[in-house]
């Protein structure tokens, strides 16, 4: 347990056999903390979220959290980082024969960076380790760096990490008889607790900013070539920039030249997931076409481009809400 006095184990009781992981979810969204359910045993969102949306679904409302895991108990669990959570995690891999952790230590000693006293890490079933930190109230964006060095990726605006209790099967090798088995194996907490990660320290925005390690073991994927993760990714950003950000135009330029109709449409149907409300998607997307597009879109461009994006979302939604109200239902049924 830990010094907050929050246990991460559950004895079995029907809320348990109801929900499963679903009552760990419930005390992440708690923490404030939006979640999205992930297939059992990995780390791709679950199928019934569709094949579309993924992280962008997540919800921190309890009455959402309760349907999604009563309908699926067995479903892992899934915390978007970046700025829908103030979260940034340094993730240390170990799998393909990198020594994320090992790495990061050189790095830190060889640039004097210090942690916070008070960390809050999670171990994942890979031996690999999740360092999670908060993200300061002013700040604007969390860019996403993969392999920022070898076996180390900093988790942040677009992505999302499992997280504890979930599990994984991990396969296992007896060399001496050639056999072979899968075992599940849960992610834990190690040291502190979600309730109260520490502030990113000073020199993790800086490093953040820095371009990807160039070395040959360590694969990098341009960004801003137009492919449909970093078109999402800047549609993410700019439905979630502050409202000065707006005002100021700071990312005047955040949207690549010819990619536009591209970036709008998607940041329209990530604002009618968010809100369920044509007025106030619309009025975001029109503040995002005026300040964040070198060469905004005439208006009535962009309300065709919207309405398409509606028609969309609104047919998501309704496949959720169909989801949902069966989960609830079933929910109900066993007085929870």
């Amino acid at each position: 347990m830990a010094s907050c006095g929050h246990s991460w184990s559950w004895p079995v009781t029907p809320e348990v056999r109801a929900l499963g992981l679903g009552v760990a979810a419930l005390r992440y969204a708690s923490l404030g903390y939006a979640v999205l359910p992930l297939e059992p045993g990995g780390k791709k969102p679950h199928g019934m979220l569709g094949d579309t949306g993924g992280v962008h679904l997540a919800s921190r409302d309890p009455r959402v959290v309760r349907a999604w895991w009563s309908a699926h108990p067995a479903a892992n669990i899934g915390v978007p980082t970046g700025l829908v959570n103030q979260l940034v995690v340094v993730d240390l891999d170990t799998k393909g024969g990198y020594d994320g952790p090992g790495n990061f230590e050189r790095l830190r000693a060889e640039r004097g960076w210090a942690l916070p006293a008070d960390l809050a890490i999670a171990r994942t079933p890979g031996d690999g380790w999740h360092s999670w930190f908060r993200l300061p109230p002013q700040a604007s964006w969390c860019p996403e760096k993969p392999a920022i060095t070898a076996g180390v990726d900093i988790k942040g605006d677009g992505g999302y990490i499992a997280v504890p209790p979930s599990g994984r099967m991990v396969h296992l090798a007896d060399s001496e008889s050639s056999r072979s088995e899968e075992i599940p194996v849960a992610y834990e907490w190690v040291t502190g607790c979600p309730c109260s990660p520490p502030a990113a320290p000073g020199w993790l925005p800086g490093w953040m900013a820095e371009k990807r390690a160039a070395s040959p073991d360590v694969p990098v994927r341009q960004r801003g070539t137009g492919d449909d993760d970093d078109l999402t990714d800047i549609a993410w950003r700019c439905v979630h920039a502050r409202d000065d950000d707006l005002k100021t135009q700071k990312d005047k330029q955040l949207i690549p030249h010819g990619k536009r109709n591209e970036v709008l449409y998607r940041a329209g149907c990530i604002l009618m997931l968010k809100h369920r409300n044509e007025g106030a998607a619309w009025s975001r997307l029109v503040a995002i076409n005026d300040t964040m597009t070198a060469g905004p879109l005439g208006k009535r461009e962009l309300n065709v481009l919207f309405r398409s994006a509606a028609g969309w979302s609104w047919g998501r939604i309704a496949e959720l809400n169909q989801v949902w109200t069966a989960s609830l239902e079933a929910t109900r049924s066993l007085g929870l």
